[in-house]
């Protein structure tokens, strides 16, 4: 199942909330996620009743900030161990780059050798 991904602009919903106001749930919605004043989020809860158990969550949330701190630690975590790895990759790839490198170079030198050597013996047997 492919899922569905947009972008919202909320800033400027916000915009068109002030002159339109809540004109239906997916307004609602748009309203919960971007608005923090009390007086419209008192109209939101009016005419949507089910957004005051969300707020009353996310309050409670908030209230206890050492949660928080440990979902942020948690999150910075992850991010880290991400990270780490992206870099590892990284450096894997440039290790293989670099090898193949060594490589050719190697084989170019093992051929620059062996022309040296076939010079020098033309030169040996034309001294003669």
């Amino acid at each position: 199942m492919q899922s569905l991904r947009c972008i919202l602009p909320l800033d400027n919903f916000r915009a068109i909330l002030q002159n339109k106001g809540i004109g239906n749930e997916f307004d609602a919605w748009l309203t919960f996620l971007c608005e923090d004043e009390p007086e419209i989020i008192e109209k939101l809860i009016q005419k949507y009743p089910y957004f005051r158990e969300l707020y009353s969550e996310v309050y409670k949330l908030c209230e206890n900030l050492e949660d928080i701190m440990g979902y942020y630690t948690e999150a910075l975590q992850e991010m880290d161990k991400n990270t780490t790895l992206y870099m590892i990759e990284e450096q894997q790839e440039q290790i293989e780059e670099q090898k193949n490198t060594i490589k050719e170079l190697q084989e170019g030198r093992e051929k620059d050798q062996a022309r040296i050597a076939e010079l020098e013996r033309q030169l040996a047997t034309r001294d003669r």
